[in-house]
């Protein structure tokens, strides 16, 4: 396990070595929007690293999927898919779909001045709340990606199914039984898919921003290290 965490601890200060390129000119805010979805992986991966050591691997898992998921959102601002302006309007429009929907709330327990703030924040913000995922990660080439890592992880810890609980029910001649806590995922697998999804999104912004030598040359050393595992004992 300690080959693993330190594997860990070099896949984020790897990560860390990618920061500079989203300096590079030209600076955009769509670049700089993509920076903060960076950082948002690294502290996924992070997460990851630590409810994984404390048996909390679907909870780890998900946010695995949250790596993948920003990395379809990053590709498509650097490559010019999605600019800033509608990723505002996606926020916008999707908390005003939030607040439309807690209207009957609102008409029971809000004061009248806080109906009237809502319903302007609504009416202004109107739009498509949609940001379609599956299209951006189409449009960055990573299709693969989305049907693997997003959809997989979606059912199997994001959402309320039943293999997401799978860890908590054993299965006998005499019936089923629910356990706690389960026995799920190890720790060691978990890392390795969290460092996995990381490594892919440090390797599409090299991609999409240009790289230097020492950088591509981590990133390709924690790749090769990454695959040296699955023959490993640890």
């Amino acid at each position: 396990m300690e080959t693993v965490l330190a594997y860990a601890q070099d896949c984020i200060e790897t990560a860390m070595q990618v920061r500079p390129l989203f300096e590079s000119k030209p600076k955009t805010t769509e670049k700089l929007a993509a920076h903060a979805m960076f950082l948002r992986c690294i502290d996924h991966f992070r997460a990851v690293v630590t409810l994984s050591q404390q048996g909390l691997d679907v909870e780890a898992l998900s946010l695995a999927r949250g790596i993948s998921e920003s990395l379809f959102v990053i590709g498509a601002l650097l490559k010019g898919f999605l600019t800033t302006e509608q990723l505002e309007g996606f926020d916008s429009a999707q908390k005003a779909k939030n607040a439309r929907e807690m209207s009957d709330f609102l008409k029971r327990e809000a004061s009248p001045e806080l109906q009237n703030t809502v319903s302007e924040y609504v009416e202004r913000h109107k739009g498509d709340a949609n940001m379609r995922l599956q299209q951006l990660a189409q449009k960055i080439g990573a299709s693969e990606l989305y049907d693997g890592y997003y959809r997989m992880f979606s059912h199997v810890a994001t959402h309320p199914s039943l293999s997401a609980v799978q860890k908590y029910l054993e299965y006998g001649v005499g019936g089923t039984k629910v356990n706690y806590p389960g026995k799920g995922h190890s720790a060691k697998d978990v890392i390795l898919i969290g460092a996995n999804a990381l490594m892919y999104v440090c390797a599409g912004v090299e991609k999409w921003l240009g790289t230097t030598p020492s950088i591509n040359r981590a990133i390709h050393a924690r790749l090769t290290e990454h695959e040296a595992f699955g023959s490993r004992s640890e």
